[in-house]
């Protein structure tokens, strides 16, 4: 401990989380670079809960508006997907998905500036490697998988670069992901469940406001 540091006794794993996800040394990532977030489902249910359960308090990164602006698709292409997910209609989810392939890959990284660059470059790939195989996936299980990595980084994105104007809410299912639960993001409070579609329409809860 160097003169000036100060340590975290409350909120330490929330600390943590960010600094993964930003690519930034943390406990579980000393050197740094692109964070690990539990999508190797070999992870035990201690990792799979830290990464479901994600809240980053305080960090921040300010972005310019043609930024947030280039961002707007890929968030209209994720409620899209929840909505096909939610109407159990895999062609509209895969059809979006390759939608959405393409305007990530549009959006240019020099958009962002200083350490908001490295986070877009960070989450962008894992949002990519989430969303790319959606087009050739032939199950709803299959996409629901991949849409849960998706919205863990959409949810990131959304916390530290206050990209939309209007308001998005973080819901969650405490079934989903083999009972771990996961989240996912709606312009609505109103439940409607992506992971179970019509089976359990409705179940699920609000977890709060961005």
């Amino acid at each position: 401990l160097q003169a000036g540091e100060e340590i975290a006794v409350n909120g330490t794993f929330s600390i943590d989380a960010a600094a993964q996800l930003a690519g930034k040394p943390s406990m579980m990532n000393p050197e740094g670079g692109p964070a690990m977030t539990g999508h190797n489902h070999g992870d035990t249910g201690v990792q799979n809960d830290f990464r479901s359960s994600i809240t980053i308090e305080n960090e921040s990164y300010n972005v310019s508006q043609e930024a947030k602006t280039a961002l707007t698709p890929i968030f209209e292409d994720y409620l899209a997907i929840k909505d096909a997910l939610v109407n159990d209609d895999l062609e509209k989810a895969k059809n979006t998905g390759s939608r959405f392939i393409k305007n990530l890959g549009s959006i240019k990284k020099s958009l962002f500036t200083g350490e908001a660059q490295q986070v877009w470059i960070n989450q962008s790939s894992e949002i990519k490697k989430a969303v790319e195989q959606i087009p050739n996936m032939n199950t709803l299980d299959e996409i629901r998988k991949s849409f849960e990595k998706v919205s863990i980084h959409m949810i990131y994105i959304e916390r530290v670069f206050n990209a939309n104007s209007e308001a998005l809410y973080i819901l969650h299912c405490p079934m989903a992901n083999s009972n771990k639960g996961a989240d996912w993001l709606s312009s609505s409070r109103e439940i409607r469940n992506p992971y179970y579609g019509e089976a359990m329409l409705t179940c699920g809860s609000v977890r709060g406001e961005l």
